[in-house]
């Protein structure tokens, strides 16, 4: 039985009943409005008796308008309005909307959390009063969570609305006719249109359409759309991979061009060559927008008079139709218009049915937030001291407008932090604790897409710079670790300190707590341990550097005296090397000042211009893995109250210059000893032993007294002197023989029979001639070739130098040597000169200027000084300075070469080899033997060593030495000596 017979008569089409009113409207006219995602409209016009109708009477009441056709629509009355009354009944207008109209009344800011768009659909849905049987979700694909999803200001409408559309989801709406209420389903793909209605086409004849339904009046529009679509995002979490996806869905289209999308944003690229790429993936979103483009090359627009048809339908229009309609046409908008004296008009848009995509609802820009919002940070534990971070480094902040209650720390998705400075593992990051406020902004304005921009400080939060010390710049950390700049003109410093410790390092203006004035400079202070290492080497001076000018290794000042006090020691190290005292290892200390100290290789350089004190209240230590050397240009001064002891594994030397050698007790004894050696003691003067009490001499074997010629020999029982001349004794009396009044004295050593090896060298080491004894005859008993005028010499040298080496050797107070050699020089003979030059270093230098030396060059006057300074006094009586000729040959483009080991002169036997070997090697590095045109020029002394020059006496013991002639491999021939004879 047709229950549709109780509402309606024989002349009533349309019927309107308001569920819990007193309300019978009849329905004068109306118009509806019904589309794929959106709430429909029906605006009824009715008529009643009820002249004053009140709102609360309709308004919100469930009512449904009912069509004698069979078509019923469930809604909810919205909207109210009078328009007039008669006598005999009033004229009203009422909306009957979707139930999801109402969502336009709510407006709010929230944040939902990992949350696929489908379940925040359900969510607000759900808050609306909806059920489970007034919605339902159709879908073939499954959706990811999302971190976060906003609704900004927004209605619950516009919210879902939008949400739905970024992934492609439409809904439309069924009537629940046994329940009386709209539902609706929301799908993503053609296979939950609605199928199988189908009309005929007739085109009407003028007004009369035989009551037939049918669809008439078609109309189609064909637009050109885009070919491709391209989209690429950036995302942080996988910052180096590419997010490009290109995507054409198959089409008849008319197709051109390319629409590129920049920041979609997806959280991966997809696969762009699948049909279905991966949901919400990059492909997803860019196939999405081509079906979008594609929805809008084709529009079909049409009339009908079946109130059946809706939007989700697939119409299939019968009998001779054009091509367009033949697959079918979804309905997407249908509009209605009806009245009490006439019949229902539809009015349907939509596009033709293809299988190669789906109709998609048109896209709703997320809205935008162009500037901050303020939030705070949040930690799972209240007042947290320290920062709540993930591995990223990023932050939990409780977002100010969020309503919602929810665990600490997890308010909001883990957002990263702006900062000044980033790169890898570096960067700018001073961490926010739990509290801090911070203005949170958005990427591109997309209100999914929020970052931590700054943090600010506020009434519960107050800022470490105000109006009571707006000068100073503070960086501070909640645990007061900080860096304090102050820009007080005058008063400027710098304070970086940790509460651990003290610890401080504070610069410029110092001040106390209080501000006051408590030092100026520099001051690094801890009360825990302290450490000051720099691997390549450190330089701490009290030299000044005016304004920070100049390089901050600019070590000349302590350079230059310590290599000034080297050359004083090397100078005292010749004289104790003539003395036969023990030298001092000056080379370890040149090598170190070469090697370390001037390149500052992993060594430590203190230098104060004025003076510098350690001081210890306890104890102090120096150590050295191998030598130690101290040197002061003045004098050095050792006091102890207590005891002093010098230990030395080996050897130990003292020797004073200019002036006397002082060892004295005071009260105690002096005990000097030669516990395993012998003692020798020698003065180029008077020796003087005295006592104010006894002298003792005791011998173990013998006893022997020589002066002047004579001697006095005491040995184990015989007493035996001797004299070359006369022999006198002054006595008052003597006494005759008689035994011992005294014991001999043990020796410390052997036993007092044991003989000593060795007893007569004594006096085969003291020289002997035909008159006195104690007197060497002369170093030379055969010299070498020796010419009696310049001339000659010039000539001697040139027919040497012509056919292989030429030695020159020169006394020091005569110039004919180098004056030789300057003309040699000048005529071009000499290829190379070898002089002997203190410091090897110079051959640098000579190279350099080698050929191109200007008069005035700067580097040519530095390098004249320290030629000068090495030669020294040795240039007093000679015409031709060394510098001179070093000129001379440098501006011929003569190769120079340096060669001395400056180590001394003189009879010194290790010095002497040393010297001669080291002259040697230099020679045999830069030139071949016997190499012509070279020329070699040193002092008379490396002369003296040919082999058999040495006749007798001192130079007897040292004819091991080699000479310089064999340390070159040079025959005596090449040798000449000028000494002016």
């Amino acid at each position: 039985m047709d229950n549709r017979s109780a509402f309606f008569d024989g002349q009533t089409r349309y019927f309107l009943e308001i569920n819990g009113s007193a309300v019978k409207p009849d329905v004068l006219r109306f118009r509806g409005r019904e589309a794929l995602s959106e709430p429909f409209r029906w605006d009824i016009g009715f008529t009643s008796r009820n002249a004053n109708i009140p709102p609360e009477e309709v308004l919100m009441k469930y009512a449904s308008l009912r069509m004698r056709n069979g078509k019923n629509v469930h809604g909810i009355v919205t909207r109210l309005e009078w328009l007039s009354t008669s006598k005999d009944q009033s004229h009203y207008r009422l909306t009957l909307s979707s139930r999801l109209a109402l969502l336009e009344h709510t407006r709010q800011c929230a944040v939902f959390q990992n949350q696929s768009v489908p379940e925040v659909v359900e969510q607000v849905l759900r808050k609306h009063g909806l059920e489970g049987a007034d919605f339902e979700f159709r879908l073939e694909r499954a959706y990811p969570s999302r971190e976060i999803i906003t609704q900004w200001q927004e209605t619950d409408l516009q919210f879902i609305q939008r949400i739905l559309s970024e992934v492609g989801i439409y809904w439309r709406t069924e009537m629940d006719d046994v329940h009386g209420l709209d539902t609706y389903i929301f799908a993503d793909s053609q296979l939950h249109y609605q199928f199988d209605v189908q009309l005929p086409y007739s085109e009407p004849s003028g007004l009369f359409d035989g009551a037939e339904e049918s669809v008439w009046d078609v109309r189609t529009w064909h637009n050109v759309a885009t070919g491709t679509v391209t989209t690429r995002d950036y995302n942080y979490r996988t910052a180096t991979t590419l997010m490009n996806a290109t995507v054409s869905v198959r089409n008849d289209a008319v197709t051109t061009g390319e629409h590129y999308r920049y920041a979609a944003p997806y959280r991966e690229a997809g696969d762009d060559t699948s049909p279905e790429p991966e949901t919400e993936s990059g492909a997803f979103y860019a196939r999405l927008h081509h079906e979008r483009e594609l929805n809008r090359s084709a529009r079909i627009h049409l009339f009908s008079n079946a109130a059946h048809l809706s939007p989700g339908q697939v119409l299939e229009p019968q009998g001779d139709v054009i091509t367009d309609l033949k697959e079918g046409i979804v309905l997407t908008l249908v509009t209605y218009r009806g009245a009490r004296d006439s019949r229902l008009h539809v009015s349907a848009w939509g596009m033709p049915y293809t299988e190669r995509y789906c109709f998609r609802p048109a896209e709703i820009p997320r809205p935008v937030i162009p500037g901050t919002l303020p939030a705070r940070i949040e930690s799972c534990e209240k007042n947290d001291i320290y920062a709540h971070l993930d591995g990223q480094g990023r932050y939990r902040v409780k977002m100010d407008f969020d309503r919602e209650g929810t665990d600490p720390g997890f308010g909001y998705l883990w957002l990263r932090m702006a900062k000044p400075c980033a790169g890898e593992t570096l960067g700018w990051h001073t961490p926010l604790i739990d509290g801090t406020e911070v203005a949170i902004a958005y990427s591109n304005g997309d209100i999914d897409l929020p970052y931590i921009a700054y943090a600010l400080h506020d009434a519960e939060h107050s800022d470490p710079v105000n109006r009571d010390n707006h000068t100073r710049n503070i960086l501070r950390t909640p645990a007061n670790s900080k860096l304090r700049m102050e820009d007080r003109r005058g008063e400027e410093h710098i304070k970086l300190a940790t509460e651990y410790g003290k610890t401080q390092l504070n610069s410029g203006h110092l001040v106390d707590r209080q501000g006051q004035l408590r030092g100026k400079g520099t001051e690094l202070r801890t009360d825990e341990w302290g450490t000051l290492r720099a691997g390549k080497g450190l330089f701490v001076a009290a030299d000044a550097q005016a304004k920070a000018q100049g390089e901050a290794l600019d070590m000349d000042a302590a350079l230059k005296e310590i290599d000034r006090l080297n050359q004083q020691l090397q100078q005292l190290e010749t004289a104790a090397e003539w003395a036969q005292a023990l030298k001092a290892d000056i080379d370890s200390q040149r090598q170190m000042f070469e090697q370390r100290l001037k390149p500052l290789n992993e060594a430590l350089v203190f230098s104060a211009p004025e003076g510098m004190a350690l001081t210890s209240g306890k104890d102090m230590q120096l150590a050295a893995g191998q030598n130690l050397a101290v040197n002061a240009g003045g004098d050095i001064s050792t006091g102890t109250m207590g005891n002093l002891t010098a230990l030395a594994g080996g050897r130990l030397g003292l020797f004073a210059l200019t002036d006397q050698l002082s060892l004295k007790s005071g009260e105690g004894a002096v005990d000097v000893q030669a516990q395993n050696g012998s003692m020798r003691l020698f003065a180029e003067k008077k020796l003087t032993l005295s006592s104010a009490s006894d002298i003792s001499f005791a011998g173990k074997k013998r006893i022997t007294l020589i002066g002047g010629g004579s001697y006095l020999r005491q040995e184990a029982g015989k007493i035996e002197y001797g004299t070359t001349a006369s022999y006198m004794r002054k006595v008052k009396r003597t006494m005759v023989a008689a035994a011992m009044s005294i014991e001999p004295p043990m020796i410390k050593g052997a036993e007092v029979s044991s003989d000593l090896p060795g007893q007569d060298k004594l006096s085969d080491s003291v020289c002997k001639s035909d008159d006195v004894v104690g007197v060497v005859e002369s170093f030379f008993s055969d010299d070498p070739v020796q010419l009696d005028s310049v001339q000659r010499k010039r000539n001697a040298a040139e027919e040497i130098i012509k056919n292989g080496t030429l030695l020159l050797g020169e006394d020091h107070q005569h110039p004919d040597s180098r004056v030789v050699l300057l003309d040699l020089i000048a005529g071009g003979k000499v290829n190379k000169l070898f002089l002997e030059i203190s410091d090897y270093n110079l051959r640098n230098r000579f190279v350099e200027m080698k050929g191109k030396l200007p008069e005035n060059s700067a580097q040519w006057a530095e390098t004249k000084d320290l030629i000068d300074s090495l030669v020294g006094s040795s240039e007093t009586e000679n015409r031709v300075k060394m510098s001179d000729l070093i000129h001379s040959a440098l501006a011929k483009g003569i190769d120079v070469y340096p060669m001395d080991l400056a180590c001394g002169v003189g009879g010194h036997r290790q010095a002497m080899r040393r010297r001669n070997i080291h002259m040697g090697n230099v020679y045999k590095t830069e030139a071949t033997t016997n190499e012509p045109g070279v020329a070699i020029l040193v002092g008379d002394d490396h002369l003296k060593t040919f082999p058999g020059r040495a006749a007798s006496g001192f130079m007897r013991a040292q004819q091991e030495v080699p000479s310089l002639t064999d340390c070159c491999s040079l025959s005596p021939e090449q040798v000449l000596r000028f000494d002016g004879g």
